[in-house]
């Protein structure tokens, strides 16, 4: 259906488009035909994580002293470490991450429904849009924030209930090992919507101050400061991110590409009807994505 409407579209009347719908769409069979085997992929998961056998990537989290050489066999190695149960601090950490992002749903619900009040016309055409823009990023953050709550509700019950190990040398070891799915999603999602929410707030700032005609040149200034201020703070907040996933994900864009690839590996077309309609509507925000975008370069030509 979505490659139907496209190509009723002015794309198909050009030959860049013409030739760039035959590419998305040759994508699209390939990436339908491989999702089977992302199944079996790896993300960044140590076999010996996986076993709950520490090794040598976990050197720096638990402790050079166990990894010392002339320790003997790797039997001797593997049971000199003690496995302990982590099931409070782990349970401590999605309880944080969903309290957190409830309140931040909340206030993305409202937000989304209430978009800067902007009038139409010509001379504000930068106003909406960036009411456009505050749209679409509260509905990712509201989005991202409904996720994990979801994830993180899943998993207290899940370890509650003992289908999910909580047994470790660490917390991290559990974290990156058996839990490292709902661990990465929880993360990757929470610090999208984190920074979209704030970055939405200070586009309604803008939007306000370039819709109105009536404010002074100081007011005007003091909206500034604030935009700055707000875009301060989302900055800080990302760049702390990025310092502190470097030891484990590298950053937060690689991090969210991991997480989408994990979910895309895991509930590939082939898993189910479910499966297949998530592979798809994430695919088609792809296409439309794409297909925006050349739209938009198209009309600037």
């Amino acid at each position: 259906w979505l490659f139907a409407a496209v190509a009723r579209s002015r794309l198909t009347r050009s030959t860049m488009g013409r030739r760039t719908l035959r590419q998305l769409a040759a994508v699209l069979i390939v990436a339908i035909a491989l999702s089977g085997m992302l199944q079996d992929l790896d993300f960044a998961v140590p076999r010996a994580a996986r076993q709950n056998v520490p090794s040598a990537a976990f050197a720096g989290l638990l402790g050079p002293s166990r990894f010392a050489p002339g320790r003997g066999s790797g039997t001797a190695a593997a049971a000199a470490v003690v496995m302990a149960d982590h099931s409070g601090a782990v349970l401590a950490f999605f309880n944080n991450l969903r309290i957190t992002s409830a309140l931040m749903t909340g206030v993305s619900f409202g937000g989304l429904f209430a978009p800067p009040a902007v009038k139409d016309g010509e001379a504000n055409k930068l106003a909406r849009a960036l009411r456009s823009v505050y749209t679409a990023l509260m509905a990712l953050a509201l989005i991202h924030s409904m996720m994990v709550i979801f994830v993180c509700t899943i998993a207290t019950t899940r370890i509650t209930l003992g289908d999910l190990a909580t047994n470790g040398s660490s917390v991290a070891d559990v974290f990156m090992g058996p839990l490292l799915f709902e661990t990465a999603s929880c993360r990757a999602f929470f610090l999208t919507a984190l920074p979209s929410f704030i970055i939405a707030g200070a586009l309604k700032v803008c939007a306000t101050i370039y819709g109105q005609d009536a404010l002074s040149r100081g007011e005007k200034f003091f909206g500034y400061a604030v935009v700055s201020q707000i875009s301060h703070a989302a900055m800080g907040i990302i760049a702390y991110a990025n310092n502190a996933l470097s030891g484990t994900f590298g950053n937060l864009a690689i991090l969210y590409v991991r997480v989408v690839g994990m979910w895309l590996a895991k509930f590939h077309p082939f898993s189910g009807p479910f499966g297949f309609f998530q592979s798809a509507s994430y695919l088609a925000f792809v296409t439309c994505i794409v297909m925006g975008t050349l739209s938009f370069i198209q009309q600037k030509k």
